[in-house]
């Protein structure tokens, strides 16, 4: 590894080392919006981990690294276009929308497996359970004013709503 590559490393795993600190010191959100944008950024800085350790492995583990380094960015937009509007009940609504695509992923794996031979009855019961809660919050935001979008924006989009185009 070149000496440019080896300080990059550092100032990443420094980053990384300084998020993992301050996660001790927040306080309880009380919210889903701030919990899950957390979550996210502490799956971002698991994908920097392993984008730092596959430089260090050497040149030739670079495609793995792109498909991680393009995941922890992903995580980290979806967390800031979570968290980006002011209204607490925005922020839900947009927690909403980003647990709808779980579901709709989930769905897609039931599908999958099925169609395989297989046995998707704990997952299909897991997509249930998190579709009930998230359509019942759904409801409770809708109440509100803040109906939750049916689907997430695709990240150029995402960017441009945090204004970070």
């Amino acid at each position: 590894m070149n000496e440019e590559m080896a300080i990059k490393c550092e100032l990443l795993d420094a980053m990384v080392a300084e998020f993992e600190a301050l996660i001790g010191e927040l306080p309880e959100f009380g919210y889903e919006a701030p919990e899950e944008a957390l979550n996210l950024m502490k799956l971002a800085a698991r994908h920097v981990t392993g984008v730092v350790a596959l430089a260090r492995a050497g040149f030739h583990l670079l495609p793995p690294a792109e498909v991680a380094a393009r995941a922890a960015y992903e995580a980290s937009v979806r967390s800031a276009w979570m968290l980006r509007p002011d209204d607490l009940f925005e922020q839900e609504a947009r927690w909403a929308a980003h647990l709808r695509g779980e579901v709709a992923y989930l769905e897609k794996e039931i599908k999958e497996g099925t169609a395989m031979g297989l046995d998707m009855a704990d997952i299909e019961e897991r997509r249930a359970g998190i579709a009930d809660f998230c359509e019942g919050v759904s409801k409770l935001l809708e109440e509100r004013g803040h109906p939750p979008k049916q689907g997430l924006p695709p990240i150029p989009g995402m960017l441009e709503e945090i204004q970070q185009r």
